[in-house]
């Protein structure tokens, strides 16, 4: 039985159109342009929640957008409603750890900041004038999990592709909390480079810089893991990409005062057409430029005998995809996966080529400093196919990674319980299942070793005809329910019985 422990509800002056379209730890659309919800993060402790939302077309030149600011109990702390150039517009907005900062783009004059206190009051704004290249549809290669990057409440980290003559720059702006910034431009390959923070200090910053490439017809990438000050000065780089023959997608970073610890998965090609052998490993690199030895698992030779992988048969025409990782106190990685099972392959010479993956389950996985398993905990989940492209059948990291764009992923973010000593991490999750068309959503609980699942039906409610899920305060989530034709918006916390 689930307690609603807190209400608050007010009317929208414009209707939401979508569900969620952009899941990440530092905001979240839950429409498809002009509503975003910023999670107040502090320490993976959340604090409380901003909206920033359209409020209307108040002339021909200047639209009317609104920032609501409220505490982890959704009570109101304050409200600013600003206004904005109607050839701008929104793109993001983060908590830095003191103030706001969103974002709005135009494609001839550049990009514009605003910035607003914890009362939501405007604080500063500022315009870095710049051409950004033409809109190209999002895909594996180019797609962004979190386009504004928190640095521990200390600075924020902007990367936007900009347009210089016919050549296309990377600048990275680094934004902070004096609301004071600085920028860098970076030559890259067009869309066949990409860059994502994996961790980041007062000290340095942790990136993964991904070149796709073509090999045998196969879609690859390499992968290149690159410190730098936080000034953005180059310390150094290191390519994790021994052969053709295998991928490394890193998850998660920790940094330590002699060096980077890097969590990535792997896979390679197998001879055998209907295999694919994956796993997990681990790279230190040091500071000075040397590696220590990297850890590999291959699950699908390791596990072959592991109770869990057999029961749940994560081994037969199956992935795991990896895509979230938690460093524990015990010196262990806990990560999420999120179990492909492949069905089907069907392959037409003129349309349609495509590979079906079912979802079977959700796994989380306790890893050590060698890369070996300590624990395995499989939470069964949805059971209708997902289809992608042909080309992922042999390279369903690619496929794990088209499913995280469109976002059908099941597990949106994780928290930690920063009022005890000890290791309590929540992932949230959902499960639509598509036989008696109901959907799931649940608590995976790891509390110090011990891992617990609690999980509710959601149910229907009459007067809304949209319901998506967000972030809320440890051991809780929050129901965003909305009619659409009304514009009415209302907001439940319910709170999870592990």
């Amino acid at each position: 039985m689930k307690t609603f422990i807190n209400k608050h509800q007010f009317v929208l002056f414009v209707c939401l159109l979508g569900c969620f379209s952009v899941k990440a730890q530092n905001g979240l659309y839950f429409d498809a342009s002009n509503n975003f919800l910023i999670p107040v993060l502090e320490d993976e402790e959340l604090k409380g929640h901003a909206l920033v939302y359209f409020l209307d077309k108040v002339s021909k030149d200047s639209n009317s957008y609104a920032l609501q600011v409220f505490d982890e109990y959704l009570h109101d702390v304050g409200e600013k409603k600003v206004m904005v150039p109607v050839d701008f517009k929104f793109q993001s907005a983060v908590y830095n750890g003191s103030h706001f900062i969103t974002k709005f783009t135009n494609p001839k004059k550049g990009i514009k900041y605003l910035f607003f206190d914890r009362q939501a009051n405007q604080l500063f704004d500022t315009l870095i004038e710049c051409k950004l290249p033409r809109a190209m549809e999002e895909t594996e290669i180019n797609f962004s999990v979190a386009p504004l990057f928190v640095v521990k409440g200390q600075y924020v980290l902007d990367y936007q592709y900009i347009q210089e003559g016919r050549k296309t720059v990377m600048r990275v702006v680094r934004i902070g909390n004096d609301m004071k910034y600085g920028v860098e431009d970076r030559a890259v390959d067009g869309e066949t480079d990409h860059v994502q923070v994996l961790a980041a200090d007062h000290q340095y910053i942790v990136e993964a810089a991904f070149h796709f490439y073509k090999h045998k017809k196969q879609q690859l990438f390499s992968t290149q893991i690159i410190t730098r000050s936080s000034a953005g000065v180059l310390i150094a780089e290191h390519s994790l990409q021994k052969n053709d023959s295998t991928v490394i997608f890193p998850i998660a970073a920790e940094i330590h005062p002699d060096g980077i610890e890097i969590l990535s998965q792997f896979n390679r090609r197998s001879s055998a057409y209907a295999t694919t052998k994956y796993g997990a490993c681990i790279h230190y690199l040091y500071l000075n430029g040397q590696e220590k030895s990297p850890a590999f698992n291959e699950f699908t030779t390791t596990m072959v005998n592991d109770s869990a992988f057999k029961k749940n048969k994560l081994l037969i025409y199956s992935y795991q995809y990896l895509h979230k990782g938690v460093k524990l106190n015990n010196g262990n990685w806990l990560v999420v996966g999120e179990h492909l099972l492949r069905t089907r392959l069907k392959v037409n010479p003129f349309r349609n080529k495509s590979v079906v993956y079912n979802k079977k389950g959700i796994a989380l996985f306790e890893i050590d400093k060698e890369a070996q398993i300590v624990r395995t905990h499989i939470e069964p989940n949805k059971k209708e196919g997902r289809r992608v492209p042909k080309a992922y059948h042999r390279n369903p990291h690619l496929g794990g990674l088209s499913m995280h764009r469109r976002g059908l992923l099941d597990v949106f973010y994780y928290l930690r319980d920063r009022s005890s000593m000890k290791d309590r991490i929540s992932f949230i999750y959902r499960d639509i299942q598509a036989e008696s068309n109901k959907v799931v959503l649940g608590n995976m609980l790891y509390d110090e070793g011990k891992i617990t699942t609690d999980k509710f039906n959601l149910p229907k409610f009459k007067y809304y005809n949209l319901v998506a899920i967000g972030p809320a305060r440890f051991g809780h989530i929050m129901l965003f329910k909305v009619n659409t034709y009304f514009g009415l918006f209302d907001v439940d916390q319910i709170k999870f019985n592990n």
